[in-house]
C-alpha cells in the first residue's frame, strides 16, 4: 500500500472509536471531551463495553487497486483485514486490481489501465456494492456484536 493509503487508514481510527461530544453545543471542548473519554475508559467492563461508537460498522465497501508492480493481492488482503475490523461489509466480488506492465514506465500506466475491460469490471463491482447496500437497508434489525458482547 502507498504511504498515503496507510496514513488514511491510520486516521480512520478516529471514526472507529469515537464518542459523541460530551457537550453537543461545544463539540470541540477538548478538556470536557478528555474527561468524558477518561470516564468511559475507567468504567468500561466486559458487560458494559467501552461506549465508543463504531461509526463504520455496517458500511458496505469495495476495494480497487491499481499499480505498476506486483503486490495488488497483498494490498487488497491488508485492506480487507483492516477494514473488516472497522466493521465494513464486503459482498462477493467486491475487489479488483489492474497492473501496468513492467515493460513500460509508470507514466504510461494510465493509458493501459483505462480500457473497457477495467471499466466493465469497475461497473460490476459498483453494482455488487449497491446490491449489498440495498439488501442491508431492507434489514432493520441487524447489528454486529463487538466490544465485550454489547450489540
Amino acid at each position: 500500500m502507498s504511504s498515503l493509503m496507510t496514513l488514511f487508514i491510520d486516521r480512520l481510527i478516529s471514526m472507529d472509536g469515537s464518542l459523541t461530544p460530551a457537550n453537543p453545543e461545544a463539540p470541540k471542548d477538548k478538556e470536557l471531551n478528555k474527561l468524558h473519554t477518561k470516564y468511559i475508559e475507567e468504567h468500561a467492563t466486559s458487560e458494559f463495553g467501552s461506549g465508543f461508537l463504531k461509526r463504520l460498522t455496517g458500511k458496505v465497501g469495495g476495494i480497487i487497486v491499481s499499480g505498476h508492480e506486483a503486490g495488488a493481492s497483498l494490498a487488497i488482503s491488508n485492506l480487507y483485514m483492516c477494514l473488516t475490523h472497522y466493521g465494513f461489509l464486503f459482498p462477493p466480488f467486491s475487489n479488483m486490481y489492474a497492473m501496468g506492465t513492467i515493460c513500460n514506465g509508470t507514466a504510461n500506466d494510465k493509458g493501459e489501465l483505462q480500457t473497457s475491460c477495467y471499466e466493465e469490471e469497475a461497473r460490476l463491482l459498483a453494482k455488487n456494492l449497491m446490491t449489498a447496500a440495498r439488501v442491508l437497508k431492507r434489514k432493520d434489525d441487524y447489528w454486529w456484536v463487538y466490544d465485550g458482547g454489547i450489540d
